[in-house]
């Protein structure tokens, strides 16, 4: 109509003052606006239970502030239920807590398809899409506290829907909706938080309860306490965090892009979503080793390196001299910290890093720690260097006559051969004076010896 008047804007108060009925507008029951005016001009013609065709919507006629303050977020909602339920014929009834399937995220397909579901059915590529298809654009622009997300405007319309302590499959999760800057601020790295708890505890089945505000009292899944992970990945039909987090964590690599500063290594964002589970001043059986999450634990933080080494020392009650007959290599990997070998070399520069200040007042000496990592013999390092083939830039290093060809990748590492027949290879990641030789393993090839040279492909590199 707004249009047919020489509108093109369709702007309802200049429709009204062409038709010289602004004056009215100030009448108090309008409150100065054209949708309050009709609709209580024409009261029955907005009535929502009447079938689609047979009403008007009030949101169809709304002016740019209508939209703000307490009216303006119930409206919104009702313009939201609404279209959603009657237009889209979506299924959703708070008193049985009954949820539209199609709002679910669809099994079988990958992300972020399998979280677009519902916008797709109706051609639309994504929430936002669908919101603007059906005239809520402006609720989504225009109420605050959807801050112009869909979940936000989903979840302020279908409250109920979103608890998160019902069982599965009776709720929604806020990052089923996907869409650009879900994570992002500090909403969003919280979110993010309880995103990863709630995957973890609720659809992983391990049990963490976080202590409570009154009493104090938590819960720790009892494989995280006796270090007993293999179960857990086991229930979950998988080997390792990694291939956990492909099933079922694809959102982790969003959180990280919107906050860099999120561990990247899942066993460091476990420990930053549940921290209270890994303080180790508790005792022994009410706190988690954050080594025990994850096989493939990364040590490059010094703090977690000292931490895990004096925690488990004084597990043991052991004074300082007798880390010399009883802290061995195997001791080491028994209690969880045998990357620690592969990270310092041995056992002997691993010592010197964590108990620098004993070693340098002469209460701990180098000569008094055989390497029992290689039985006491002292293997060398060989340098792995650059080198050419066919006009393909790759690596080289010598090892009893046979020439290990490598990708261009491991230059300027070095090469160590090990007891059990394998060579590793080693890169140089702090000062030799921290560390001792300052290298950490970080590949290991099966050794082929009886040829005088041998291309290591990436796939035998493990």
């Amino acid at each position: 109509l707004a249009t047919k008047v020489d509108h093109p804007r369709k702007n309802w108060q200049n429709l009204f003052q062409n038709m010289r009925l602004l004056g009215c507008l100030s009448v108090p029951e309008f409150e100065n606006s054209p949708s309050l005016a009709l609709m209580r001009s024409f009261p029955w013609a907005f009535d929502l239970s009447t079938n689609e065709g047979q009403h008007l919507h009030s949101w169809d006629f709304i002016v740019k502030d209508a939209w703000e303050g307490e009216k303006g977020y119930n409206l919104a909602v009702t313009a939201i239920r609404h279209v959603f339920e009657k237009h889209l014929g979506i299924l959703m009834d708070a008193e049985t807590g009954m949820i539209d399937e199609r709002m679910m995220p669809e099994p079988g397909t990958k992300f972020p398809e399998k979280f677009l579901r519902l916008p797709r059915l109706f051609g639309c590529t994504q929430w936002w899409d669908l919101f603007e298809k059906e005239g809520l654009g402006g609720p989504l622009i225009g109420v605050e506290r959807f801050k112009s997300k869909a979940y936000l405007a989903l979840y302020h319309s279908y409250k109920w829907a979103f608890d998160l302590d019902t069982p599965e499959g009776r709720h929604l999760h806020p990052w089923d909706f996907v869409q650009r800057g879900l994570w992002a601020g500090p909403e969003g790295r919280e979110l993010a938080k309880t995103a990863l708890a709630h995957v973890i505890c609720s659809h992983l089945g391990l049990k963490m309860v976080s202590p409570n505000p009154r009493t104090g009292q938590f819960s720790i899944d009892e494989r995280l306490l006796n270090g007993d992970m293999r179960s857990f990945f086991s229930a979950n039909n998988v080997s390792n965090w990694t291939e956990l987090l492909n099933d079922q964590l694809l959102f982790v690599k969003e959180i990280n892009n919107s906050h860099p500063d999120i561990p990247r290594y899942f066993h460091q964002t476990f420990k930053w979503v549940f921290p209270w589970a890994f303080c180790l001043g508790m005792p022994e059986g009410l706190h988690a080793h954050p080594w025990d999450i994850s096989t493939e634990f990364d040590w490059g933080n010094e703090r977690d390196v000292i931490d895990a080494v004096t925690h488990e020392v004084d597990r043991e009650n052991w004074a300082i001299t007798e880390l010399r007959e009883k802290a061995t290599a195997e001791w080491l990997r028994k209690v969880g910290l045998g990357g620690l070998l592969d990270r310092f070399s041995n056992r002997v520069n691993l010592f010197k890093f964590v108990y620098k200040s004993q070693f340098d007042n002469g209460t701990l000496n180098e000569a008094d720690f055989p390497n029992l990592q290689t039985g006491g013999k002292k293997r060398p390092f060989k340098a792995i260097a650059a080198t050419t083939n066919y006009g393909r830039e790759t690596a080289v290093f010598t090892m009893e006559g046979v020439n290990y060809i490598l990708p261009a990748e491991y230059v300027g590492c070095c090469a160590q051969k090990t007891d059990d027949g394998t060579i590793g290879i080693f890169k140089r990641t702090l000062p030799s004076s921290k560390t001792g030789s300052g290298l950490i393993r970080i590949a290991t090839i099966d050794r082929i010896s009886g040829k005088s040279g041998v291309w290591v492909s990436k796939k035998d590199i493990r």
